[in-house]
C-alpha cells in the first residue's frame, strides 16, 4: 500500500484527512479491512474506505511549494462557466469531484464574479451556484491553511498578498505542521458518527 498509518491524505471532497488505523469491518456481509480516515477539521465524522482502494480514493496532500506555485499561476488559469443555469450546476459538480486545484480556482473566480454581478443587480447568487462556491473554496483553503499553517481564515489575504507582490512570509512561529509530526495531530480519536464506507456526501 502507498500509504501508511500516521500520513495525511486527501480524501475527495472531504479535504485533509489523518490515516489514523486499520480495522476490520463487515459493511456487505463480508469482513474486509478498511482504512480508518479522520477529517483534521471535523470531530464528528469518520470515513472507511477499503484497504485495497485506498490509493485510488485518496491522494497525497500537496506540498508549500505546489501551493506557492498555484497561487502564483492563479492570473492564467481559466474561469470553469457556463451561461446554462443547469449546464453550470451539471459542470461545477463534476469540477468539484474532480479534485483538479486548477479548475477548482477557475471555478470559485468564476462564481465571485457573477456573485458581484449579482449585488450590482441586488440579486442573491443562485443557490447552486452559492453551494458550488463554498464547496470549491472551502476544498482549497482547508489544504492551503494545513500546509502553510495559517488559520483558514488568512488563506484569502494570504493569496491576495502574494499576487499582489507583498506575500507574506510563511509563519515559522506557527505550530508544526501535523504531517510533519503525527504524535501531535490535530485528530484525536475517532469519533462515534461515522459516514458510510467510502460514500461520503458531495456538495451539488
Amino acid at each position: 500500500m502507498e500509504y501508511s498509518v500516521g500520513d495525511y491524505v486527501v480524501y475527495g471532497v472531504n479535504g485533509v484527512c489523518k490515516f489514523d488505523r486499520i480495522e476490520k469491518k463487515n459493511f456487505s456481509g463480508k469482513e474486509e479491512a478498511y482504512c480508518i480516515l479522520l477529517p483534521i477539521d471535523s470531530k464528528s465524522s469518520t470515513y472507511y474506505v477499503e484497504e485495497e482502494k485506498l490509493s485510488d480514493r485518496v491522494r497525497r496532500v500537496m506540498t508549500e511549494a505546489e501551493i506557492l506555485d498555484l497561487i502564483d499561476s492563479m492570473p492564467d488559469i481559466p474561469d470553469e462557466w457556463d451561461d446554462d443555469n443547469n449546464q453550470r450546476k451539471s459542470d461545477s459538480r463534476e469540477v468539484l469531484q474532480s479534485g483538479d486545484f486548477r479548475r477548482l480556482i477557475g471555478l470559485t473566480r468564476a462564481l465571485y464574479g457573477f456573485r458581484e454581478k449579482q449585488r450590482e443587480h441586488n440579486k442573491k447568487l443562485p443557490v447552486a451556484d452559492d453551494k458550488s462556491m463554498k464547496a470549491a473554496e472551502n476544498i482549497l483553503y482547508s489544504e492551503f491553511a494545513f500546509v502553510l499553517k495559517i488559520p483558514y481564515e488568512s488563506v484569502e489575504n494570504f493569496i491576495t498578498d502574494r499576487l499582489e507582490g507583498a506575500a507574506p512570509d510563511n509563519p515559522d512561529t506557527a505550530a508544526d505542521n501535523p504531517a510533519d509530526n503525527p504524535d501531535t495531530a490535530a485528530a484525536d480519536s475517532p469519533d462515534t458518527a461515522a459516514a458510510a464506507p467510502d460514500t461520503a456526501p458531495i456538495n451539488s
